[in-house]
């Protein structure tokens, strides 16, 4: 089965995932649900897609989560029956329009081995 979750996405952009969840029809009052968990919590609840479910969430919303790596589950929930769907990892990137002129772009990590190599010269 694909991953429901890209690997990285921008915050700042719309986020839209969808899931073709078989064992849990949306038609059927099944309902998912992401949880992430990293540097802030993040939940984002689907909307029923036919039979499937969809994860949307608008520019202005995910321009607020902060950048960083996240754990995540997405669960599925019928009234009182809860079960796992997915779960995996997710990066999150800066809202690059909130990036001023100047910034430091680099990661830590490039900044330590620039450092690292600097004192090595």
């Amino acid at each position: 089965m694909d991953s429901i979750f890209p690997g990285s996405f921008a915050a700042g952009l719309t986020f839209s995932a969808r899931a073709n969840a078989l064992r849990y029809p949306a038609s059927q009052g099944w309902a998912l649900h992401a949880l992430l968990r990293g540097p802030s919590v993040i939940d984002i609840a689907s909307v029923a897609d036919g039979e499937g479910h969809l994860f949307d969430v608008d520019a202005a919303t995910t321009g607020t989560w902060m950048p960083g790596g996240y754990a995540y589950v997405i669960r599925a929930t019928l009234g009182d029956v809860v079960e796992s769907v997915e779960g995996g990892g997710i990066r999150i990137d800066r809202d690059m329009s909130k990036v001023a002129a100047g910034a430091e772009i680099r990661s830590h990590a490039r900044i330590t081995l620039d450092n690292i190599n600097a004192v090595i010269e």
